[in-house]
C-alpha cells in the first residue's frame, strides 16, 4: 500500500472515531524502547504518559512506551482548523513513520543488535480517540499487561503485532479493562490493513457472565496458549506471506487464526522447532481437513512408532492423498 492510501485510511479511522466521540482526544501510541524515530523521547512539549514494565525488566526511562495526547494547541496554535488532534503535525509525522515501519522495512529487528527479542519493533503502535487522558489509558493498558504465570511476565500490550492476537480471545469485560468504556484504537494489521479496536457497547457488558466479570483480569489457560504462540505464529506468518507473494496471493484475512490453530495441532502431536514449522507450513497449502485426515494420521501414528523427522513422513504420503488436498 502506498502512503498516501495509507495515510486516507488512518485517517477516515480516526475521524469515524472521533464523531462518534464529539469530546475525545487523539493520543498517540509511541514505544521507543528501540529507537526514537520522531525524536520524542525526551520531548514535554505534548501530555505524556509513560508505561512502566514489572521487575525484573530493566528500561531506561526514555525507552518506556507512552500515550502520548496530540494537541496542535501546545506546540503550534496557529495550525488549528478543525481538530486540535488531527491537526498536531506528529499526527501526519507519526502515521508517515508507521507507514515506513509496515511497509518500508523500517521496523527494527531487535535480535540483531543482541536486544530484548520480545522487544517492540515499531515505534508507532497506533493512535487511540478517548475522553480519558493520557495518564488514564497508559495506566490501564499498563496494567494489562503485567501478568502472572510462573512469576511476573510483560506481555507488552501495547505492541500491535502481539494485540492483535489476544483481542480476539477477549470477552466484553476483557476489552473494557483495555481500553475502557469509551475508546478507539487504531493500528495497522497483519497487512498493513488498518483495524479499530474499540471498547464494547455497555449492553455487551451488561450481558456477560456473571462469572467473567468476576475473573476480568486473570487470564485464563486458552489466553495463555495464544500468548505463548504469538512468537511462533509471527515468524510463521511472514514465511507463509513470502510464499504466498511468489505467486502474487496476499494472506487470508484470517491468517493468524488459522496458524494458531494448526501450531496447536503441531504441538498436540508433540511437534517442535522445524518438525512444527513443516507441519504448519504444510498445513496452510492443502484444504481444511488435510492434516485430520485418515491417511495423514496413520502417517503420524508411524512417525512415533518408528522415528523419523516429519519430512520423511510427507514423503510417504501417496500421490492421491496430494492430489485430493492440494488447493486449486
Amino acid at each position: 500500500m502506498q502512503l498516501p492510501a495509507f495515510r486516507q485510511s488512518v485517517i477516515s479511522a480516526v475521524q469515524a472515531a472521533t464523531h462518534a466521540r464529539p469530546l475525545a482526544r487523539l493520543h498517540l501510541l509511541y514505544a521507543p524502547e528501540l529507537a526514537d524515530p520522531l525524536s520524542l523521547r525526551e520531548s514535554t512539549a505534548r501530555e505524556t504518559a509513560l508505561m512502566h514494565p514489572p521487575k525484573p525488566w530493566r528500561l531506561r526511562g526514555d525507552q518506556l512506551p507512552r500515550v502520548i495526547t496530540l494537541d496542535c494547541r501546545q506546540v503550534a496554535a496557529f495550525l488549528l482548523e478543525t481538530d486540535p488532534g488531527l491537526d498536531d503535525p506528529l499526527f501526519e509525522a507519526s502515521i508517515s513513520r508507521a507507514h515506513a515501519e509496515v511497509f518500508g522495512g523500517a521496523a527494527l529487528d531487535p535480535t540483531l543488535r543482541n536486544d530484548d527479542p520480545h522487544a517492540t519493533r515499531r515505534g508507532v503502535c497506533g493512535w487511540i480517540v478517548s475522553s480519558d487522558s493520557a495518564q488514564a489509558i497508559a495506566h490501564r493498558i499498563g496494567r494489562f499487561s503485567h501478568q502472572h504465570r510462573n512469576g511476573p511476565r510483560w506481555l507488552r500490550w501495547h505492541d500491535p503485532d502481539r494485540f492483535e492476537h489476544i483481542w480476539p480471545t477477549l470477552d466484553a469485560h476483557w476489552r473494557e479493562v483495555v481500553l475502557g468504556d469509551d475508546a478507539t484504537w487504531v493500528a495497522p494489521g497483519a497487512q498493513g490493513e488498518i483495524v479499530c479496536y474499540a471498547s464494547p457497547a455497555a449492553s455487551e457488558i451488561a450481558s456477560a457472565p456473571t462469572d467473567d466479570k468476576t475473573n476480568a483480569e486473570q487470564l485464563t489457560p486458552a489466553h495463555w496458549a495464544v500468548i505463548d504462540h504469538v512468537p511462533i505464529v509471527n515468524d510463521l506468518r511472514e514465511r507463509w506471506r513470502g510464499m504466498l507473494a511468489e505467486d502474487g496471493k496476499p494472506l487470508p484475512h484470517d491468517a493468524i487464526a488459522r496458524l494458531h490453530s494448526l501450531v496447536a495441532q503441531a504441538r498436540e502431536h508433540g511437534f517442535d522447532g522445524g518438525d512444527l514449522a513443516i507441519y504448519v507450513l504444510t498445513a496452510v497449502q492443502l484444504r481444511p481437513g488435510a492434516t485430520r485426515s485418515a491417511p495423514f494420521t496413520s502417517m503420524l501414528q508411524r512417525l512415533r512408532a518408528e522415528g523419523g523427522d516429519l519430512r520423511h513422513g510427507l514423503h510417504q504420503l501417496d500421490e492421491p492423498f496430494w492430489n485430493h488436498y492440494a488447493l486449486p
